[in-house]
């Protein structure tokens, strides 16, 4: 009843934040058919969505492997899409996706599972690390034009978006050397782990392999680069229908890269609403125009084609249950991690 409820609540945030946005008319429906009626938008920017959520995929199946899961980059690729699909519906945008992986794999390989849920952590923080690292490169390259007004507040984005890369790096670094030393610690002092101690373990565990496949990690950062590349690409394209004044390419993707964060939170499903309402801001920051233009148009052109995109993984989420089934791991050699998460064992 409470999932119901709280679903409904969802569902009526998501059809007031689009309400309100084309009461406000941050959303000009004629603008918005205009871009749809091109069928070349269509393609061009399916194809690049496409393509974006196999280069994800790519990165979470590099990231399986790493840790020795026998899981195929089709089988992989497929349950990627059952959960951007998924996501349609469910409040988080990103988390709700990883939300519903980690239920498909979990269910894969139950005697795996802090392995295969670490492997989502590990993908959410790679692809935030390269979101927040190409936020930074297109400050860079915006800040000799925005200096000229300091009380501008891309300046203070600007300010956050260079930090971030660093603060995640040392948080990163600080994780890994708290675990590194309290699985020593640990190991010689607990015969019978708990949940925590195990999770610890693991989790120093998976940084170790990190460090020995150190390849590995780097073709994943570089497949999440990609991805996002696409994606906004795929935003930069619409925008090019819509003819948006006073705005380069340049600041679409500064303004759609910044948006991916505010389209995470889990206020409504699959973000919607609140992505086009943070894109349309940080558009009027950066065009410092009076005139006013629909720029959350754009964000909600592009979020019907990804979902358009995302339908086709409603297809594989036709047979789910045989996705899920039991994955053998007969083939592959169990890691120390394994030892740890055997229900023997604890």
């Amino acid at each position: 009843m409470k999932r119901m409820l709280s679903a409904g609540l969802r569902a009526c945030m998501l059809v007031a934040l689009l309400g309100l946005l084309i009461y406000f008319r941050f959303i000009d429906l004629a603008v918005l058919w205009r871009i749809l009626a091109h069928p070349d938008v269509l393609v061009i920017g399916a194809g690049a969505v496409s393509l974006s959520y196999m280069m994800a995929a790519l990165r979470w199946w590099l990231l399986l492997r790493s840790q020795n899961f026998a899981i195929t980059y089709l089988h992989a690729f497929r349950i990627y899409l059952v959960s951007i699909f998924s996501a349609i519906f469910v409040p988080g945008g990103t988390f709700s996706s990883d939300a519903v992986r980690a239920f498909m794999l979990v269910r894969m390989v139950p005697a795996r599972r802090s392995q295969a849920l670490l492997s989502l952590f590990a993908e959410s923080v790679i692809a935030a690390l390269v979101l927040s690292l190409l936020v930074a490169i297109l400050s860079l390259a915006q800040w000799p034009i925005r200096q000229a007004a300091s009380s501008d507040p891309i300046i203070w984005l600007n300010i956050a978006a260079l930090l971030l890369p660093m603060a995640l790096s040392i948080t990163a670094c600080g994780a890994w050397l708290i675990t590194r030393t309290a699985k020593r610690r640990i190991t010689q002092s607990s015969p019978n782990p708990t949940r925590i101690v195990r999770t610890i373990v693991v989790v120093a565990d998976f940084f170790d392999l990190a460090l020995k496949s150190r390849l590995i990690i780097l073709l994943a950062m570089v497949a999440s680069a990609i991805s996002l590349g696409l994606l906004l690409g795929a935003i930069v394209i619409v925008s090019m229908v819509a003819a948006i004044p006073n705005l380069s390419f340049w600041d679409i993707a500064y303004a759609a890269a910044l948006s991916q964060f505010a389209n995470s939170l889990p206020i409504s499903p699959n973000g919607i609403g609140v992505g086009e309402a943070a894109f349309n801001q940080i558009c009027v920051w950066i065009a410092q125009s009076n005139a006013h233009y629909p720029y959350a148009t754009i964000f909600l052109a592009y979020r019907i084609i990804a979902v358009l995109v995302a339908c086709c993984g409603g297809i594989a989420s036709l047979n789910v249950r045989r996705l899920m089934r039991p994955v053998s791991e007969q083939a592959y050699p169990l890691m120390e991690t394994d030892v740890h998460v055997q229900p023997g064992n604890s």
